[in-house]
């Protein structure tokens, strides 16, 4: 659930949702291009590593966040290395942190605009 805090072992997956604005859910793993999401969200997911190296993949984003650091609306990855913005129409993205890091934070932000 947004805002949760969750200790990730070696071979555990965790699954990041947030709200849409009609019925349901979207996971930012699968979710369509079409499925809209709320106005004003702002849900946080913190991971603590056990041993193990994050990632996180998509299968497909839709996200309406604009330039390099996705202004608007956005999906930012932060680990002890910095943040990383995902933003856009985009397949397939995957994100793994260089190093092994101890925390690993998914944030998804939306503007009033929805």
């Amino acid at each position: 659930p947004c805002n949760s805090r969750e200790t990730l072992n070696p071979g555990s997956t965790f699954k990041v949702e947030s709200k849409r604005c009609r019925e349901g859910i979207f996971s930012f793993s699968c979710f369509p291009a079409f499925l809209c999401y709320p106005k004003n969200e702002n849900c946080n997911w913190y991971f603590d590593m056990d041993g193990c190296t994050p990632s996180l993949h998509c299968d497909k984003i839709d996200i309406k966040g604009k330039g390099k650091n996705c202004t608007g609306d956005r999906l930012t990855v932060s680990t002890d290395e910095g943040d990383t913005f995902i933003c856009g129409k985009k397949k397939n993205i995957k994100f793994t942190p260089d190093e092994r890091v101890e925390n690993f934070d998914v944030k998804f932000t939306t503007n009033r605009k929805g």
